[in-house]
């Protein structure tokens, strides 16, 4: 059974925030200099792709590079974010990642942003990634 994740309206702009800075880091537009996506990563930085393969911060800013440079047809849908305060200024993220090219099962993602010298950080700790067939998303 699905937990009831209700969000905090006392930070629902940092969920709103974080939404946005997850997108433009997986989608950058093209002429996005490098060294905003380096400066949006811990130097520790990794994560959990859609795949289960974890990948460096090194891998993901490669990745990233390609994209910025040939931007692609958008094909992931991002839904049912939720986002929990774990510590002062560090936020847990969570949302259902879904293909919009195939029926591919979603997978659940997740991520920690923390707040650095006023700008926003990702830290990509253990990400939980559970699939969910598209008969249980109803």
């Amino acid at each position: 059974m699905e937990p009831a994740l209700v969000n905090d309206p006392g930070i629902s702009s940092i969920l709103d925030e974080l939404v946005r800075l997850e997108f433009d880091f997986h989608h950058p537009k093209p002429g996005t200099p490098l060294a905003s996506l380096e400066r949006m990563t811990a130097c520790d930085f990794w994560e959990v792709g859609a795949s289960g393969r974890r990948y460096s911060r090194n891998f993901a800013l490669e990745e990233l590079d390609k994209r910025r440079q040939h931007p692609g047809p958008e094909a992931w849908k991002y839904s049912d974010h939720h986002c929990r305060k774990l510590a002062q200024d560090i936020y847990l993220f969570t949302y259902t990642l879904s293909r919009t090219t195939d029926d591919s099962p979603a997978a659940r993602q997740s991520g920690i942003g923390t707040q650095r010298v006023g700008r926003w950080c990702f830290i990509k700790a253990p990400s939980s990634r559970i699939l969910i067939h598209h008969d249980h998303m109803k």
